[in-house]
C-alpha cells in the first residue's frame, strides 16, 4: 500500500486499490498483466510515470546509501536511472522533469482523497503546539506567580478551560485577543479562586476562613472570662 511520507510525522495510508494506484501513477495495467521480459522492460514501465525523477536515485556520491546486496534488482535499476538522468541532463526536457514535491503530494493528497485528513491532522498538530505555547503548566505559573504551587496551577488551568469550554475555548480565545488575552482569564481565575503561592498542600482560598475561626474563638473565650 502506498503512504505519504510526512516527516518527521507518520505516514498518511493513501490507498490498498491497486487499480487505483496504477491510475494515479500512470502505470499500464495491460503492460502489468502481460509480464515483462527482461529487467530492463520493468524498470521502462516503472519510469513511465510522470512521477518518475532520475535524479533521485544514485549509486555514488555526497549523501549516497549504499544499496544492500540482497537488493540485486534495485541497484540495477539505480544505474539504470543514473543512464536516464544522464541522457536528460543534456536534453532540452531536463527542466520539464523536475517535480514540485508540494504539488505532487498535493496531487496524491487530492486523488485518494485523504487531502481533508491530512490537512485535519496538520491543524491538530499546531493546535497543540499552540496550546503547550501558551497555555501550559509552566506558562500559568509564570503568569500567576505561583511558584512550586502546582496544585494551585492545576485548579487555575482547570477553571480556565471550564470558563471557555476546554482546550478548544483555550485556542479560539488566542485566535481572538492572542497571548494577552488567555492571561487575562488566567489571572481573573486566579483571583476568583482567591490564590496565592503556597509551599503546603493547604489550600490557600481556606486560610483566611481558617484564620477568621481561630480569631472568632478567641474572641468568645475572651468574652467568657
Amino acid at each position: 500500500m502506498p503512504m505519504m511520507p510526512d516527516p518527521p510525522h507518520p505516514p498518511i495510508e493513501l490507498s490498498q486499490s491497486f487499480d487505483d494506484i496504477l491510475k494515479f501513477m500512470g502505470w499500464s495495467m495491460d503492460a502489468w498483466k502481460a509480464g515483462f521480459g527482461t529487467k530492463r522492460e520493468i524498470f521502462e514501465w516503472a519510469g513511465a510515470t510522470k512521477f518518475f525523477n532520475p535524479a533521485l536515485f544514485r549509486s555514488h556520491g555526497e549523501g549516497f546509501t549504499k544499496v544492500k546486496a540482497d537488493r540485486k534488482m534495485y541497484a540495477e535499476f539505480v544505474l539504470w536511472a543514473e543512464e536516464k538522468n544522464a541522457i536528460q541532463i543534456t536534453g532540452e526536457n531536463s527542466t520539464k522533469r523536475r517535480r514540485d514535491h508540494q504539488a505532487l503530494r498535493d496531487a496524491a493528497l487530492i486523488y485518494f482523497n485523504k487531502k481533508g485528513l491530512f490537512d485535519a491532522l496538520a491543524r491538530e498538530r499546531d493546535q497543540r503546539a499552540t496550546l503547550k505555547r501558551v497555555f501550559s503548566g509552566s506558562q500559568v505559573r509564570d503568569w500567576t506567580e505561583l511558584g512550586d504551587y502546582w496544585k494551585g496551577v492545576k485548579l487555575i488551568m482547570d477553571a480556565v478551560r471550564e470558563r471557555l469550554g476546554g482546550d478548544e475555548g483555550v485556542l479560539k480565545l488566542y485566535d481572538v485577543e492572542g497571548e494577552d488575552g488567555v492571561k487575562r482569564v488566567v489571572l481573573e481565575e486566579k483571583e476568583r479562586l482567591s490564590l496565592a503561592a503556597s509551599r503546603d498542600e493547604t489550600c490557600p482560598a481556606e486560610l483566611p476562613m481558617k484564620m477568621e475561626d481561630d480569631l472568632a474563638r478567641r474572641v468568645e473565650d475572651l468574652s467568657m472570662r
